[in-house]
């Protein structure tokens, strides 16, 4: 998009005209990713001067871009002040929907388990593994993009070792050959791309994340054990070399994507009987800790505290700390994972709501348009349920528990907006399930 689109003369001269040009990189600012993301990356958005959305999208060409922003400055010349009154409606619509979904389950779903498998089992590719969400067209043409919903993977992996059900392990394990064997996979430099251009998984996009190869390293760990198979083990070591390469030795990257990292990390290194990549990943560990946690603050996003008090900051570190307590049994690290996660409950957490907003308020004194309004991310307070679970668990401390399920009767009708992306909810049911058997019987907290 830099390279050949934005560059071009005559829409650089069109946005210097008429355009303030803002660039976000969505890994320090996950806050605005939260709100302003279109449906990808790279998300281009045309404002209006109080930060709501005009229009916007992922993918222009040269053309297409110079059209849209031409029209949107025009309109904003001619139609101005109508349409900012309009802006203005739009953000009242969307507190209405907010408010109005504040509470709506009654209880945690205990229904999800088996709607979200129902979903995934639909969606399933029998030919090649993973999901087909496209028109049918497109994908009898063979050019339908292949995503590896991790997610997804992750929670048929957590209802296979509860159920033990031959078509759930038929949907994951063709899945994770598809993409092993596939171009989804680098044979080269380890790790997975972002995402294949044909349903066979070939032609992949050149983009390769920490956080998406991290995400598929866990699994494939996982799976490695649960299935036996020695060949995931194989995918393990260049998944894990690529992400510990990642990592390095010089500046951490955000502290979210280090921490997503360094939790898949450590299993690893336990299923391929790796002590260096265990002792890597608890020294990074300690390197986080070391330069952006302070006591009573919580961990910021990066070294120079310039970003600070986000929730998925909090959560993964801490589901980082608690899978080092479980390697090592170091008191030390457990007792990091429920003060990050008190932390977040002191100052993001929403009583009336009865969800973590992604963000402590008082962190974002200046803000404006959206990034004014409180958000509530439904995978990040899926994984922060999850997490109060174990940890209520291992600590005993029933209160934590109580908030997870809280969460849970939060989001107990919106998950399903969400589709596939609605799975880390019903994986969060399956580790309530099991703390209280019986969700049915009990009474809202």
């Amino acid at each position: 998009m830099e390279a050949e689109i934005l560059s071009d003369p005559a829409i650089a001269a069109l946005v210097n005209r008429g355009f303030v040009a803002v660039r976000v990189d969505s890994d320090e600012r996950p806050d605005v990713n939260e709100r302003y993301n279109l449906g990808g990356w790279p998300t281009l958005a045309v404002l209006t001067p109080e930060g709501e959305v005009l229009t916007g999208g992922t993918a222009f060409s040269r053309e297409i871009l110079h059209a849209r922003l031409g029209r949107s400055a025009r309109a904003m010349a001619r139609r101005g002040g109508a349409i900012r009154l309009k802006a203005q409606d739009a953000i009242r619509a969307r507190h209405d929907r907010s408010t109005a979904a504040r509470g709506r389950g009654p209880a945690p779903d205990p229904d999800a388990v088996p709607w979200m498998r129902l979903r995934l089992l639909e969606a399933f590719d029998r030919d090649f593994g993973g999901f087909v969400l496209d028109p049918p067209e497109a994908s009898e043409a063979g050019l339908q993009q292949k995503f590896p919903h991790t997610q997804a993977l992750r929670f048929l992996l957590d209802l296979y070792r509860t159920s033990h059900e031959e078509d759930v392990a038929e949907a994951l394990t063709l899945s994770l050959d598809g993409m092993a064997a596939g171009g989804l996979r680098d044979p080269a430099d380890g790790g997975f791309f972002r995402y294949a251009e044909r349903r066979d998984w070939s032609a992949p996009c050149p983009d390769k994340t920490v956080g998406d190869s991290a995400g598929l390293l866990a699994i494939y760990t996982e799976a490695a054990q649960t299935f036996s198979r020695r060949d995931y083990v194989d995918v393990v070591r260049d998944a894990s070399r690529y992400v510990r390469a990642q990592l390095g030795g010089g500046p951490l990257l955000p502290t979210d994507v280090v921490a997503g990292a360094l939790k898949a990390c450590l299993p690893a290194a336990i299923v391929l009987g790796d002590i260096p990549i265990r002792d890597f990943a608890l020294a990074r560990l300690d390197r986080v800790v070391l330069d952006r946690y302070q006591p009573g603050h919580g961990v910021a996003h990066d070294a120079a505290r310039t970003v600070a008090g986000l929730l998925t900051d909090q959560v993964e570190v801490a589901e980082a700390a608690l899978t080092a307590h479980e390697v090592t049994e170091s008191p030390v690290f457990s007792m990091l994972a429920e003060e990050l996660l008190r932390y977040a409950l002191r100052t993001m957490w929403d009583e009336e709501t009865e969800a973590f907003a992604d963000r402590g308020e008082a962190d974002a004194p200046a803000a404006c348009g959206r990034l004014a309004e409180r958000v509530f991310p439904l995978e990040a307070n899926c994984a922060a349920a999850s997490l109060l679970i174990r940890l209520g668990r291992l600590t005993g401390h029933q209160d934590l528990q109580r908030y997870a399920e809280r969460i849970l009767r939060c989001f107990a009708v919106s998950y399903r907006d969400e589709g596939l992306l609605g799975a880390p909810y019903a994986s969060a049911m399956i580790d309530f399930v099991q703390s209280n058997p019986n969700p049915e019987s009990r009474a809202p907290a």
